[in-house]
């Protein structure tokens, strides 16, 4: 998803509902939220690994990945390499997509960029390499 992607999908009010337990809603809010992103993560790429749809539900999981390059939540650039794995389920009204449920391993990327540590006693492992 890129910001021009945003701009050209969905509905005006399209909502999106994510791990942090947060509702972000419209276009302007929704294009904010994924910059953060490619800001942090300039030269980041998502690969859509499987979709199942189910009447106006359309699931898609997916492999996300980029360069931590500026700061993200925080956490200074580190020049470090992610990859994490995610879910997101699209809901279409007005033939356009009105709500996304999304859930990502979070913890693995702020592991990753130094932001947590690991359980003491255990080697950390990345659940993913995008």
């Amino acid at each position: 998803m890129t910001p021009d992607q945003i701009r050209d999908t969905g509905t005006p009010r399209e909502r999106l509902f994510n791990e942090a337990a947060e509702t972000i809603v419209g276009k302007p809010a929704l294009r904010a939220f994924y910059q953060v992103m490619f800001d942090a993560f300039p030269d980041s790429h998502a690969e859509i690994e499987r979709l199942l749809g189910d009447g106006g539900l359309l699931a898609r999981s997916f492999r996300f990945g980029g360069t931590h390059l500026a700061e993200f939540r925080g956490v200074p650039a580190t020049g470090r390499a992610v990859g994490i794995l995610g879910i997101t389920i699209l809901g279409f009204g007005e033939r356009r997509c009105a709500e996304r449920w999304t859930a990502a391993d979070f913890l693995t990327l702020m592991t990753r960029i130094g932001a947590v540590s690991p359980q003491p006693g255990e080697a950390y492992r990345p659940s993913a390499q995008a």
